[in-house]
């Protein structure tokens, strides 16, 4: 996308491999750029401490032969890489914290879409098989796949899937003081009887202030770097464009209470929130916007002048569009 054709030059951000160049993923909470396959991103706010390591497959994980012409990236994505050369996943976040006070409602993990969804006959079929393919694998699930016109008060919903954070997650590891802490990046070990239990609902989990939790959840049919979702039985893979178009979407765990129905915004807390989008398949989104008029701000300043309209924008515009932007997202962490 055009919007984006300046944030090479103003941005110091190495991606870890060219495929990701493309990709856009942007905590919402700092308004920051992420860099997949690289060192771990620091996690505080004011329910927990910690760090999150996403990862991210790239096409050189499969092109093992000694010949191998692939593209390599960092020496870190080239770890990433070899994570994921004997196993299927497409992405993988890894996510280990320590709480600050215990959750005053039940923790989710949810993907959503900001605009509705205009749906044919044939793309709500097409979806409603993905969404039985999801539902037997998940114990708990809350979903709206059009959404609803957003208005004041935050008594709609937006096009989403959210699902129990505890049973959803591929590992899910307890560690009490003084025993030694899963390396993240590594193939995290839970024991078979008790992730059996947990995923069906069984293994209630207690928090508390002093364990450490880590956790894994990870997808081998949704291709992030690539844009695509891929490996679903009976189904051809397909471009997240052909389904959601130029929308960007939002990864994101957030409180809620567990005896809705539904959830609406008005119903969640937001945790942690990442907004994801591609320079060529999607438009630049609502945090992605604001991250590149810091870049322009902060360039403008660097300078102590005003470079051209053209070039970057003037410092009025990105101080407006900056501030005015922060305060809308600070509005989705109450």
């Amino acid at each position: 996308m055009s919007a984006w054709k300046y944030e090479k030059d103003l941005s110091k951000q190495a991606q870890n491999h060219p495929e990701l160049e493309d990709l856009s993923v942007i905590n919402e909470a700092t308004m920051q750029r992420e860099i997949p396959n690289g060192d771990p991103i620091i996690v505080e706010n004011e329910l927990m401490s910690g760090v999150m390591l996403p990862m991210l497959r790239t096409t050189d994980a499969d092109d093992i032969t000694e010949t191998a012409e692939s593209i390599k990236g960092s020496e870190s994505n080239e770890r990433v890489s070899n994570y994921f050369r004997p196993k299927k996943r497409r992405f993988e976040i890894q996510l280990q914290i320590k709480l600050k006070h215990i959750p005053d409602g039940q923790l989710f993990f949810g993907c959503e879409l900001d605009q509705t969804l205009e749906l044919g006959y044939v793309q709500k079929t097409f979806l409603a098989a993905i969404m039985s393919f999801i539902q037997k694998r998940n114990n708990g699930i809350f979903y709206n796949l059009c959404g609803e016109e957003s208005v004041d008060g935050g008594e709609y919903q937006k096009p989403h899937l959210a699902l129990y954070f505890e049973t959803c997650a591929d590992r899910f590891i307890i560690t009490k003081p003084g025993d030694d802490i899963p390396q993240l990046g590594t193939e995290l070990y839970e024991d078979p009887e008790v992730w059996k239990k947990r995923k069906s609902g069984d293994e209630v989990i207690e928090y508390n202030t002093e364990d450490t939790y880590t956790v894994s959840v990870w997808s081998a049919y949704v291709d992030l770097a690539q844009w695509k979702c891929l490996n679903i039985p009976a189904i051809s893979q397909f471009k997240l464009s052909s389904v959601i178009c130029d929308q960007i979407f939002r990864i994101h765990w957030y409180l809620a209470d567990p005896t809705l129905e539904c959830h609406k915004q008005i119903d969640i807390k937001r945790i942690l929130s990442y907004e994801f989008g591609h320079k060529v398949e999607s438009a630049v989104g609502p945090a992605a916007k604001i991250y590149l008029d810091k870049l322009k701000l902060n360039h403008v300043m660097s300078l102590g002048e005003v470079p051209s309209v053209e070039a970057i924008g003037s410092i009025e515009e990105a101080e407006q569009s900056v501030i005015g932007g922060l305060f809308s997202y600070l509005s989705l962490y109450k």
